[in-house]
């Protein structure tokens, strides 16, 4: 039975060969779509989850604020010694440097110095060594697969020498003990360098037992009768016996908690993790996709329901010869089966081809991660199957097998007088989405745009960055004296306008810091725990970047000569309201106290986007001390040859700084690289908004040919009477653009809410004005008209005597 209603699917699907056409492509889209979300959705929830222990697995975080993932050395060592629940305790610390190899040599930033027992708490897979004792002698590193190749080939890494070079020491040599297979993809951490942390603890007890710097990762394994909750009960009793140790800045922290390791990528003080995750861009994705589908089931349902009219005369003759309601009910439930089986395997079948280009899209390598092999990804395949045939058989289903026997064998249908159809209600919902979609995707891109074409506050255009040198050529290891003979030699090319350096670019995060400070000789003066960016400028600074100084009473510069302003600084707007200045007046002049140092106010700069404008202006303090290693900020003239200079700035680099790489960049080039993913995701919203539209079109298009088809007769009697083809269109067009303007009460309102609540995650934000309302609902008006014109035009021109002959 089952083979003959497969049968008569079959036929039924090739006999209305256009019907189906559009069935299937709704389908697929809608199904096509909904897998790349998927894959997104999947991939993003699947982070850290493949660790052996995973749920064992915790970071320390400290206090609430953005640097909260930031521990102290001790922190670890004494929680483990504290605690017998906490079976290991490793710490991570972040490096990068110059390492040179096998004769080459490369700036590599994905290098950690870990704990021995790094291996036993995060279960990453070892190629080569034993995980127990890689990493317990000093200097000993492990490398990832990918790294053996790049620097080895294929000889054999084990006991080649890695020379370290940073920071202006002399070079450290590292004894390659093991490799590792490349971290997944779905890893927080991405490394490609393991040292031994017990390398730093040989050249400092800073590393080991300080409570006053706060530079580490700290991740603990608890026992496997451990919970979390009762552990984070015992930690204020941590604290207390701990802050008032010598030269603890414990006394500043408000709490310990534990945040397992599949949360850390949603983390949003994740700030150092190559990949980071942002949960409302998942729940978004994942409505979106169901609204996709949503549409495309509408259009099934309609569609299906539309031609039932035609299969009245089909469900008569086999009740008059038998047929049950249920056989009825099983038969067109199995040809929707068929039909969603066809368009879920295209689909499937499609994304499979398409891979490379979703990757290129996501930047989400679906390949690495054996995403079509995850036993998830075919659960929500079925799960989605399933569903979409109850909501989409259901109710063409029981409207099929209830149409009376006589009344299908005449052809005979009721139709409704008034209000609206339930093909008319779907139609409806569909182009009630398509608004709201239209309206985000507008709103999304209009702020995309804006912040990234907002005024910075200062000039990025034609500056050439020069990375700072990872070591120096002198044995009192002074760096200060070569850039100043770098900066004066570069200052000699007559292209060059300005040269500066500086610890910290735009684009590139300040150094951040949570002190407690004072207002000397004011009351109330106390701050405590504020955040404020620290930037290490010489006097040039402020004329490379065009960044003015403010107020009416006379502020300055600094002096070129650094000795001159010591204890100098400049602060800019953001940090005078921070530190509770009425003015810029009333700040100049007046002594910051940070530590056990102060420092005069002699200036107040504008504020200025130093990262994306997404985020709000950072407190920041500017002092000119020595730069130990700095960036180099060079402005050049508009018409300059670029590869001439580039080669002159080269010679002078490989003058002043040999052994280092001569690596640059434009800064404004560099700077836009914040705005990447940005536009990323404004694109991928106006593709699926696109795609929503066009499924929504379809649905209106199979609509538009059902009403116009029952109407037939009835414009031919309207025609015999004198009715005018503007008449005709009237009618035809008039309920249709009403659906629209009903869809627009809905899709407007729920389009503005998203808006709202997404715009308020940024500081600075466009004002959604009323043209991102009335263009979407003209969008959708105009959309509707080129789709239902040709059937409207060609039904009006129909010639009388062929309807009557049609009827």
């Amino acid at each position: 039975m089952i083979i003959h209603y497969l049968k008569l699917g079959y036929r039924n699907l090739i006999t209305h060969k256009f019907v189906s056409l559009i069935n299937i492509l709704g389908l697929v889209l809608g199904f096509c779509s909904s897998i790349a979300i998927l894959a997104f959705v999947i991939f993003q929830l699947s982070f850290d989850d493949f660790h052996k222990s995973g749920n064992s697995i915790y970071r320390i975080h400290l206090g609430s604020n953005e640097n909260s993932q930031k521990t102290f050395p001790k922190l670890g060592l004494a929680l483990q010694n504290d605690y017998p629940e906490i079976e290991y305790a490793t710490r991570l610390k972040k490096g990068s440097g110059l390492l040179k190899g096998n004769n080459k040599g490369f700036n590599e930033n994905k290098i950690y110095w870990v704990d021995e027992n790094f291996f036993q708490v995060f279960g990453y897979d070892l190629k080569i060594g034993n995980e127990k004792s890689v990493l317990i002698f000093p200097n000993s590193v492990v490398i990832s697969k990918s790294t053996a190749k790049k620097y080895f080939g294929d000889e054999d890494p084990i006991n080649k020498t890695f020379h370290h070079i940073v920071q202006g020491k002399k070079a450290e040599s590292y004894n390659v003990t093991g490799v590792f297979d490349d971290f997944p993809p779905n890893s927080h951490l991405q490394c490609d360098f393991l040292f031994s942390y017990n390398t730093l603890k040989e050249s400092s007890d800073y590393y080991l037992y300080g409570w006053n710097w706060r530079g580490i990762y700290t991740y603990v394994k608890l026992g496997d009768y451990a919970t979390p909750d009762k552990v984070e009960e015992k930690f204020t009793d941590f604290l207390d016996k701990y802050k008032n140790e010598k030269y603890s800045s414990l006394k500043s922290v408000s709490e310990i908690s534990l945040v397992p390791i599949t949360k850390v990528h949603f983390s949003k003080k994740n700030s150092d993790a190559e990949i980071y995750g942002d949960l409302k861009t998942i729940k978004l994705f994942s409505v979106l996709s169901i609204l996709i589908i949503i549409i495309a089931i509408i259009n099934y349902i309609n569609s299906t329901t539309s031609k039932a009219i035609e299969r009245s005369k089909e469900v008569g003759l086999r009740k008059v010869l038998g047929a049950k309601k249920h056989n009825l009910i099983i038969q067109f439930t199995i040809e929707s089966c068929f039909i969603t089986f066809i368009s879920l395997l295209i689909s499937i079948i499609i994304f499979y081809y398409l891979t490379p280009f979703f990757e290129q899209v996501s930047d989400i390598p679906f390949s690495k991660i054996g995403f079509l092999q995850k036993p998830v990804f075919y659960i929500a395949i079925c799960l989605a199957f399933f569903l979409v045939n109850i909501i989409s058989f259901l109710y063409p289903a029981f409207i099929l097998s209830s149409f009376k026997p006589v009344k299908g064998l005449y052809n005979v249908n009721k139709r409704s007088k008034k209000g609206f159809s339930h093909r008319e209600i779907f139609c409806v919902f569909q182009f009630a989405i398509s608004i709201g979609l239209i309206v985000i995707s507008l709103v999304i891109y209009s702020q995309v745009n804006y912040i990234a074409n907002k005024d910075m506050g200062i000039n990025i255009d034609n500056i050439i960055v020069i990375s700072p040198p990872k070591t120096i050529p002198t044995e009192d290891g002074n760096n200060k004296n070569l850039a100043e003979v770098f900066k004066t030699k570069i200052q000699n090319i007559p292209s060059v306008s300005f040269i500066s350096y500086s610890d910290a670019i735009p684009g590139e995060n300040h150094h951040s810091f949570w002190w407690d400070l004072k207002i000397v000789d004011r009351e109330n003066n106390d701050l405590t725990e504020v955040e404020f960016a620290l930037n290490n400028i010489d006097a040039d600074f402020m004329d490379t970047y065009d960044l003015n100084l403010l107020g009416d009473k006379v502020g300055r510069n600094f002096y070129s000569e650094i000795h001159r302003d010591s204890n100098s600084v400049l602060i800019n707007q953001m940090a005078l309201k921070k530190f509770g200045f009425v003015n810029v007046d009333s700040a100049i002049g007046n002594l910051i106290q940070i530590g056990d140092d102060q420092y005069e106010i002699i200036g107040v700069t504008a504020n200025y986007h130093h990262n994306s404008p997404k985020e709000n202006f950072i407190p920041t303090i500017y002092n000119h001390g020595n730069v130990d290693y700095p960036y180099f900020s060079i402005k050049i003239s508009g018409n300059t040859n670029n590869e001439e200079l580039l080669n002159t700035m080269n010679k002078i680099w490989m003058d002043v700084y040999p052994d280092n790489i001569f690596e640059y960049y434009f800064l404004d080039e560099f700077y836009n690289k914040q705005y990447v993913d940005d536009l990323k995701f404004s694109k991928v919203i106006q593709g699926f908004t696109i795609l929503a539209v066009f499924i929504a079109c379809l649905g209106a298009f199979t609509l538009a040919s059902f009403t116009i088809s029952r109407k037939r007769k009835e414009f031919g009697i309207r025609k015999t009477f004198g009715a005018s083809s503007f008449n005709l269109l009237k009618l035809i067009y008039g309920k249709q653009f009403n659906l629209v303007l009903i869809s627009g009460i809905f899709g407007l309102p729920l389009g503005y809410i998203f808006s709202v609540n997404w715009l308020a995650t940024f500081a600075f934000k466009i004002n959604l004005t009323y043209e991102y309302f009335v263009f979407p609902l003209f969008l959708v008006v105009l959309i509707l008209f080129l789709t239902i014109s040709y059937q409207s035009i060609l039904a009006i021109n129909t010639k009388v005597s062929e309807i009557i002959k049609e009827n």
